[in-house]
């Protein structure tokens, strides 16, 4: 997605954007942005981790 044309510093998203292509954009920023479901099993597993590492501190 960060990645431009050189002559005009489009980047695929532009382009998709700018001549219609939806299921392009789609498939760019699905890529791009995490699902919701992901996400959230990454965050419960770090906040569990760090609530653990906190007790051991103490």
């Amino acid at each position: 997605i960060h990645k431009t044309d050189c002559l005009n510093g489009f980047t695929a998203l532009h382009f998709a954007a700018v001549n219609g292509h939806p299921r392009c954009i789609r498939l760019l920023l699905a890529d791009y942005i995490p699902s919701v479901a992901g996400t959230w099993d990454v965050i419960k597993t770090n906040s569990s981790t760090d609530a653990s590492n906190v007790a051991l501190e103490e």
